[in-house]
């Protein structure tokens, strides 16, 4: 890939965290300088929604310390949910 297409790619994906970030994702808004200069409110917002938080842009994120959250409970049930639809 030649540095032009490269540069057109990132720019592409960068206006898109952007769009999302503005319109109120708030996983995006992690990554978005304007959010990204003091986090601890998105953090807030992320706590207060629903313990897991499903990004538009295709990412998840478990946002609270109750113990049916534990990573190794969420790994398993995925592993579990990625069986049953074999």
């Amino acid at each position: 890939m030649n540095q032009a297409a490269l540069a057109s790619r990132l720019a592409f994906y960068r206006a898109v965290t952007w769009g999302l970030a503005v319109s109120g994702d708030r996983l995006t808004r992690l990554t978005a300088p304007p959010w990204r200069a003091d986090p601890y409110r998105t953090y807030a917002d992320l706590r207060s929604g629903p313990a897991v938080y499903r990004s538009r842009a295709g990412m998840a994120v478990v946002s609270t310390h109750e113990p049916r959250w534990r990573p190794t409970t969420v790994i398993r049930g995925l592993r579990n949910l990625r069986l049953q639809t074999l």
